[in-house]
């Protein structure tokens, strides 16, 4: 199975020179520090007058080919409760728990694949003793008016 399609480039004598490749393997873990992992690519075109020949080890600027999700929803991560829980207020201002679908976590944020409906409200207040059904005090209730152009 070919890896992901990428685009190398990479600046020698003054020229930039590009190649393509594909992702052969990734090293087995995150580097702690710099939160990048080793790409291993291999670039099977021929050699074009004037390009020098890659190397092992070489440093390049790399733009690596994947699946785009659309219609993700982003909430703090600090809302999401465990791995696909969040507090939703609904219209009578009282909170409900619902599962959702996690497409990706980082520190800050949480992508929602799916689990919301149309005008969901995400509790973004970390309580600790919520119950559902419990009244809440909304704030800023009303969606501002749209900009007039």
């Amino acid at each position: 199975m070919e890896g992901p399609p990428v685009a190398l480039a990479g600046m020698f004598g003054g020229t930039l020179h590009d190649w393509q490749g594909t992702v052969a393997r990734t090293g087995g873990a995150i580097d702690a520090q710099t939160r990048t992992v080793p790409v291993v690519v291999e670039v099977r075109d021929e050699p074009a007058a004037g390009r020098p020949p890659l190397a092992p080890g070489m440093f390049m600027r790399a733009k690596v080919g994947g699946v785009t999700e659309e219609n993700l929803s982003p909430i703090p991560r600090s809302s999401l409760l465990g791995d696909s829980r969040v507090l939703v207020v609904d219209k009578e201002n009282k909170l409900q728990f619902r599962e959702v679908e996690v497409a990706q976590k980082t520190d800050d944020e949480a992508l929602i694949r799916s689990g919301f409906q149309g005008g969901d409200r995400v509790c973004l207040t970390v309580l600790d003793d919520a119950v559902s059904g419990m009244e809440v005090a909304v704030l800023n209730a009303e969606p501002a008016a749209a900009p007039q152009l």
